[in-house]
């Protein structure tokens, strides 16, 4: 007989179902404004189109079916959400360490960020892959 919600198993069953809820839910998209000066201009970039490369190059990882970025938060104080969809031969540990070493540093240095404090999730797909190789 299996119980749920009851002791300690349970409990961390609880923290990590409430931890998987919040990476499927989508953090809120910020437009970033820069330039405070009327004057001399102002710019604005929408987060969803600052992670639209980033994203675009996780799915060409080995291994990555799909790949979902959403940048929230003001800009002094960023956060990361991403799922990354990997097939069913993909190897999650790999991909973590490839998003770790080539695709955040490339965006930080891009949104000229020290840190971005990232939260992850892996899924994997029954799909077929659909690059031909």
């Amino acid at each position: 007989m299996v119980r749920h919600g009851r002791g300690r198993g349970g409990a961390r069953a609880a923290r990590l179902r409430s931890l998987l809820a919040q990476l499927t839910r989508r953090p809120r998209t910020q437009t970033w404004r820069s330039g405070t000066e009327p004057a001399r201009g102002r710019t604005e970039l929408a987060t969803d189109a600052a992670v639209a490369p980033f994203t675009e190059e996780l799915r060409s990882y080995p291994g990555v079916h799909h790949a979902r970025a959403t940048l929230a938060g003001p800009r002094e104080n960023p956060t990361l959400a991403l799922t990354v969809t990997v097939e069913q031969d993909g190897d999650p540990a790999s991909t973590r360490g490839r998003i770790n070493t080539e695709g955040l540093p490339r965006l930080r240095q891009a949104l000229d960020l020290e840190t971005v404090p990232v939260g992850i999730g892996f899924r994997f797909t029954t799909a077929t892959d659909r690059r031909v190789r």
